[in-house]
């Protein structure tokens, strides 16, 4: 795994980046460790599934199969370990209508999780930084899905935290598309499909 370590200034390039008011290091998670969790024999259409979920290359992961090793869903990325794992136990539970074992995960490693972020979030940040004016506030919605939302260049945190909000579930449609409307219910009652804060930062 590779990993970097850098502060919210140095994201941007400038000097004076800051988190909920105060400079705070940070890890960019790249690539996790892959670990496997059970025994099962896979299927030949699952083992393949396996290999591009190993490839993946993102800082969080899990393989949930079936316990006759046969049908299967895979999640990569995300914002956490308990939002990928939550939206691939109720997605394989949903498709195959029963309870799936979860084979393997991605995760990262030898970093404070809790002032670590995914690479794709920096990516963004950077970019929502470059736009924002200094002493101004940016902030990040997400949701289990994988979908997000932005609030940048706000006077107050608030103001950017509910504009990333309401990015956020502007996103909740086009998610839902994706989904087949037999399981949809299932998905939207387990959580799937709400957003919550990620986190507030000052330029």
């Amino acid at each position: 795994m590779i990993r970097r370590a850098l502060t919210l200034a140095c994201i941007a390039g400038l000097a004076g980046c800051t988190i909920n008011r105060a400079p705070v290091p940070y890890t960019v998670m790249e690539a996790g460790e892959v670990q496997v969790h059970s025994d099962i024999t896979l299927e030949r259409g699952t083992a393949a599934a396996f290999e591009d979920f190993t490839s993946a290359g993102e800082a969080y992961g899990v393989m949930y199969v079936a316990p006759n090793g046969g049908d299967h869903y895979w999640r990569v990325g995300s914002f956490s370990a308990r939002d990928v794992d939550h939206e691939a136990r109720v997605k394989c539970a949903a498709i195959i209508q029963a309870a799936c074992i979860r084979y393997a995960t991605i995760n990262p490693q030898s970093v404070d999780l809790d002032t670590a972020i995914p690479a794709r979030i920096e990516r963004q940040l950077r970019r929502a930084m470059r736009r924002t004016k200094t002493g101004d506030f940016v902030a990040i919605a997400v949701m289990p899905t994988g979908a997000y939302g932005y609030g940048f260049n706000y006077d107050t945190a608030d103001e950017a935290e509910a504009r990333a909000l309401k990015e956020c579930a502007a996103e909740i449609a086009s998610e839902q598309k994706t989904v087949d409307a037999d399981i949809l219910p299932t998905l939207i009652d387990a959580g799937l499909f709400e957003c919550r804060l990620f986190q507030t930062y000052r330029r």
